[in-house]
């Protein structure tokens, strides 16, 4: 019952963001030159269409002249994505949408750009000390929980497992923390037996993934928190002698082309699935609100601090609807 009132305020508070901020551009047509920049890191993932759509369908919604630019760095490297978030506000947007590649870099040009008046929404992934707006995104630790629950329930509550992921990022930390909660809590025959760090990269993750079966010829399953790894891993475990889905159950995060591809094979058993179109939407909705008096007047403190866009659990079953 606390689940569902929780979900109708969330609908509904959500609801009066849309409602308002059409009204507010119905109400005051947008200026010629508004200009809302998406900044990510790793240019060129998948995952980063995904956000843009919903950016731009949000921006449609709006109407008026709007203009929505994705820019960011080449690598999820927190340093380089400073240097691309600095060079944004150097250009004076109208509102600002950020992932960090690292929260405690982005900190600094976040509260940069709010202390010039450019409001930040951060999406994704968060920098919960900067002086941002909001965050839209995942609910890090509780997709973990969902993550190491559906695991338990697949190995039967036994087995050893590895874990690949990339450490410094703080999302990541809670992800790997809701896994290694629940499995403590729920599946305590279910023992991990490593956590590596593959930097995010396929190649690292397959060659990580021969290393860990040599040092751990009995694992059961090698799991990702990141969208990088599930192809590189089922690479890995073919190149140790052993079949994947077979000798070793396989999960990712997010939903390439490839990794869908491997769970059609059966090669990757589920991977657990953002909403990065949500993200995308919400965050530009609540930073458009923020620039409107109309919109801002009405709402006030409504404007969420936090929106979880949820998660689910990709399987063979539901793998050809993501298609």
């Amino acid at each position: 019952m606390r689940r569902k009132a929780e979900l109708f305020a969330l609908v509904a508070t959500m609801t009066a963001v849309v409602m308002l901020a059409t009204s507010a551009a119905s109400l005051t047509a947008a200026p010629q030159k508004q200009r809302y920049v998406q900044v990510v890191f790793l240019v060129g993932a998948e995952f980063w269409n995904h956000t843009r759509s919903g950016m731009e369908d949000a921006a449609k919604l709006l109407g008026g002249q709007i203009q929505t630019v994705l820019q960011g760095s080449q690598e999820w490297n927190g340093v380089e994505q400073a240097t691309v978030l600095d060079q944004v506000i150097g250009t004076k947007p109208t509102g600002i949408l950020v992932t960090a590649a690292d929260a405690k870099a982005l900190v600094p040009g976040i509260n940069r750009a709010m202390k010039a008046g450019i409001p930040v929404v951060t999406f994704d992934t968060d920098a919960p000390t900067s002086d941002r707006l909001a965050f839209v995104g995942t609910d890090n630790y509780q997709s973990g929980r969902v993550l190491g629950n559906y695991l338990g329930q697949l190995l039967k509550g036994q087995g050893k497992i590895a874990i690949l992921t990339v450490v410094g990022p703080s999302h990541l930390a809670e992800r790997l923390k809701g896994v290694q909660d629940v499995l403590k809590e729920s599946y305590k025959g279910v023992t991990i037996a490593a956590v590596q760090d593959d930097k995010s990269q396929p190649e690292v993750s397959t060659n990580v993934t021969v290393s860990l079966l040599q040092a751990h010829p009995d694992l059961k399953a090698i799991i990702s928190l990141h969208g990088q790894a599930a192809p590189g891993i089922v690479a890995g475990v073919r190149q140790a002698g052993k079949t994947p889905g077979k000798d070793v159950l396989v999960t990712g995060w997010d939903f390439p082309k490839e990794t869908l591809d491997y769970i059609e094979k059966g090669q990757v058993a589920a991977t657990v699935a953002q909403n990065p179109y949500a993200m995308g939407y919400w965050a530009m909705m609540i930073v458009y609100a923020k620039n409107h008096k109309a919109t801002r007047r009405f709402i006030g403190s409504q404007v969420p601090a936090r929106v979880d866009t949820g998660v689910t659990i990709i399987t063979s079953k539901s793998v050809k609807d993501w298609r």
